[in-house]
């Protein structure tokens, strides 16, 4: 699954924002650690599973973020 790019990852916090959720609520929303989402947040690792990339893929269209790099 392509969605998730290291583009996609630098801008998971501005999709958490956007949605007005907090760290906590975005991991939730995501299925993984709070400790796993401050990973991609600050660019140290990209979700590993595919339900991670789909999450990401799914919260970024609700937040209206585009993740593919124009």
């Amino acid at each position: 699954m392509r969605e998730t790019t290291e583009a996609t990852v630098s801008k998971v916090r501005a999709i958490r924002e956007a949605l007005q959720l907090t760290q906590k609520d975005m991991a939730d929303k995501m299925g993984c650690s709070l400790s796993a989402l401050r990973r991609y947040e600050y660019d140290d690792a990209l979700p590993g599973t595919i339900a991670g990339k789909k999450a990401i893929a799914a919260l970024a269209k609700k937040a209206g973020v585009e993740l593919e790099a124009s």
